[in-house]
């Protein structure tokens, strides 16, 4: 007989759940089938024995079938594990929950029962739903239940790492969350440890600088936590260690403010500079909380400072359209630095 080679290949194994009430009962299987040259095998019937065989290996065939399938134009074929001609076995009967799987593949591409062994492959990952249908319930049998894409149990607590859930869903140690298999280290986790550390919620970049956190609600940002510490409300650009983008409130009785900025000029030649307000500041809502004038360009005074012997002290008043700093009359207060510390109440 011609030597023939063949490639075979599963996607994935490809798993496809089909259900029969409540219970999945097919793997979706795909191959190549191609000669010793590499050709494929086209648009032919060929015969394909499948045996599920429960490990350590040599194993116990737990379950076997033929499959009689058609090849298209590029040796491609496909069926579903369960739904073939059964030797000997029960697929549904499969109990999925014990040990490690493998799936031994023999076939004929004359499409008789001359089979080559193409070897044994693990089933790396048993479908879920096909553990919990045969498995998942231990002395309770079946507890969970499937629609459509869907598996689900609402009999009772879920414990994960626990036999003794305290609540719907209750996980020992941690929950971690990760999306790119690329970056395995990118990943979010939630735990709660002893020795005084509390509860975590940790964003890890593997020491990067991927280790944001947003908390969001409706889908907006409304907390942010940079990598490097900075926290922000309101803002996901915060410049300081924590910065708030609206309004605060400090104690019980405390007033509500929106804004403290610095405001900075130069005074005039003669006993007060008049200048306006910074956007949105209004003589109803600005607090002045500092005023100082760098007296001689040497020392900063403070309002209620003067100059010896003079009776003019520095100060500032709040008139509706601009705000007046007031100083001695006295060169070693003319054209110098002044500087305010302004709070916008709300």
């Amino acid at each position: 007989m011609k030597k023939i080679k063949l490639l075979m290949f599963m996607a994935g194994i490809s798993i496809g759940l089909l259900v029969s009430g409540q219970v999945p009962q097919l793997i979706d299987y795909q191959g190549m089938a191609r000669d010793g040259s590499g050709t494929p095998i086209a648009s032919q019937g060929i015969a394909v024995k499948i045996e599920i065989v429960q490990g350590p290996l040599p194993g116990t065939v737990n379950y076997s079938e033929l499959h009689f399938p058609i090849t298209n134009s590029y040796g491609l074929f496909n069926f579903m594990i369960g739904d073939g001609a059964v030797i000997s076995g029960s697929f549904p009967g499969i109990d999925w929950g014990t040990g490690d799987y493998f799936l031994h593949t023999e076939i004929d591409p004359a499409g008789g029962a001359s089979y080559i062994d193409m070897g044994m492959s693990k089933l790396a990952t048993v479908p879920f739903a096909f553990y919990a249908a045969s498995s998942g319930g231990g002395s309770g049998g079946n507890i969970w239940q499937q629609n459509g894409d869907d598996i689900y149990y609402d009999a009772g607590r879920v414990g994960v790492g626990t036999s003794t859930p305290d609540a719907d869903l209750h996980v020992e140690d941690r929950i971690r969350v990760g999306e790119d298999p690329a970056y395995l280290t990118v990943y979010g986790e939630l735990s709660h440890e002893g020795g005084g550390n509390g509860f975590i919620i940790n964003a890890n970049a593997g020491g990067g600088t991927w280790a944001d956190m947003h908390l969001q609600t409706n889908g907006s940002t409304k907390m942010f936590i940079e990598s490097s510490g900075k926290v922000g409300i309101g803002t996901i650009s915060p410049e300081a260690n924590l910065e708030v983008n609206g309004t605060t409130k400090l104690g019980s009785s405390g007033a509500v403010f929106s804004e403290i900025k610095e405001f900075t000029g130069t005074t005039g030649t003669s006993d007060a500079v008049v200048v306006s307000y910074p956007s949105d500041y209004t003589q109803t809502n600005t607090r002045v909380l500092s005023l100082e004038i760098k007296y001689e360009n040497a020392a900063w005074q403070s309002m209620g400072n003067k100059f010896p012997n003079i009776e003019v002290v520095v100060s500032c008043s709040l008139h509706e359209t601009a705000i007046v700093i007031h100083y001695p009359d006295n060169f070693r207060y003319h054209n110098k630095p002044f500087r305010m510390i302004l709070m916008k109440m709300e």
